[in-house]
């Protein structure tokens, strides 16, 4: 045996001795486990829908949420400042001198389309004739109430700083009060008027939310850091318009996160459907948006800038017409609107079977 030969069987003996002894093997790190993600109690999450004249807000458990009017009023900072109020129906750019004539001819056009059509039983329709109508509204006189039953106006004799939802509503037109509306057809309320800059609106806006999320949905201030929120909003909208909703969502108001929904994906996810389109007749605007696998189309969304305030107003335009035996209602007189919005809740409808005169 040559010397190179024992050498390779020493070499040989001392690999068995390391394999029976275990060679070292590379230290592996221990598995961390990965941390467990707990869902988030729906409990713990707001939502909120802001609309032209109504807050809808509350919890993602609830079944149904809490309406608020989406209305604000502030006390004046000065005596003898002037009062302003923003408008509730009125708008501009309707008495131009073509007005009339347009509002004529599309009346129109709508009483020939009703009485062309037959009754569900075959028979034709009888129109009323409008001399008639008017001269038995003519006839009647408004009822007198007692002082007793006229308009709780809001107490305001501890001078509060503001004023949400109902109380502002209420609020007596005598009062040192500057009432607002922050978003108008879908839109931030912007006007050259007191209370019409990006920051005022923004403040009316905080304040609502801030308080309607105490009031209603009794959640402290101080408790918001363990909630999220969710906030609905246009399918049309201005990016930087939302920018400034989440910051007052996460900086001043206090939500630990903040998530943004269109109305549209929400609507068809609540109803259950992953594609749909969409139509919201609002108070002051009208929208039109398809949904297609839960994704709002954007060639599809459509913005009309009119709803249920200008079928009110349309609403009275007819009365006056008729003979409407309540004279002095006005447009711009608040408890007016809200008279006019009930009578048309109460008597307007889509019923072809129903037509003609209603002596009520």
């Amino acid at each position: 045996m040559t010397q190179v030969d024992q050498e390779n069987g020493k070499e040989k003996e001392k690999e068995k001795e390391k394999e029976q002894r275990g060679a070292k093997r590379p230290i592996v790190p221990a598995a961390i486990p990965e941390s467990v993600l707990e869902p988030i109690q729906s409990n713990f999450i707001v939502v909120i829908h802001p609309g032209s004249s109504t807050l809808r807000i509350g919890r993602a458990a609830d079944t149904l949420p809490v309406s608020v009017p989406h209305i604000i009023a502030r006390r004046h900072k000065q005596q003898g400042q002037i009062r302003y109020e923003d408008p509730w129906l009125q708008r501009d750019g309707l008495n131009k001198p073509e007005s009339n004539e347009q509002r004529q001819n599309g009346l129109k056009m709508v009483d020939q389309a009703i009485w062309s059509k037959k009754m569900s039983n075959g028979a034709r329709r009888i129109p009323a004739p409008p001399d008639q109508v008017r001269a038995y509204n003519k006839q009647m006189r408004s009822a007198v109430l007692d002082t007793s039953s006229g308009v709780r106006w809001t107490n305001t004799s501890h001078q509060p700083e503001f004023l949400v939802g109902e109380e502002a509503l209420y609020v007596n037109p005598s009062d040192c009060y500057n009432v607002h509306w922050p978003i108008r057809r879908g839109l931030f309320n912007l006007h050259a008027g007191p209370g019409g800059s990006l920051t005022a609106v923004l403040a009316d806006l905080e304040t609502i939310w801030t308080f309607a999320i105490q009031k209603f949905l009794e959640i402290p201030c101080k408790d918001l850091k363990y909630y999220r929120c969710i906030l609905l909003i246009p399918d049309i909208y201005n990016r930087q318009h939302v920018k400034e909703l989440i910051n007052i969502l996460l900086n001043n108001i206090g939500f630990s996160g903040a998530v943004v929904h269109q109305e549209s994906i929400c609507a068809t996810f609540g109803s259950g459907l992953s594609s749909a389109c969409v139509i919201d007749v609002g108070e002051q605007k009208t929208s039109v948006c398809c949904v297609e696998d839960g994704v709002s189309q954007r060639n599809t969304r459509l913005r009309l800038a009119y709803g249920g305030s200008d079928v009110t107003r349309c609403f009275f335009w007819l009365m006056q017409r008729s003979g409407f035996p309540y004279r002095t209602c006005q447009l711009f007189n608040r408890m007016d609107c809200l008279l006019l919005q009930q009578l048309k809740e109460t008597f307007c409808h889509l019923d072809q079977v129903k037509h003609g005169s209603n002596k009520s």
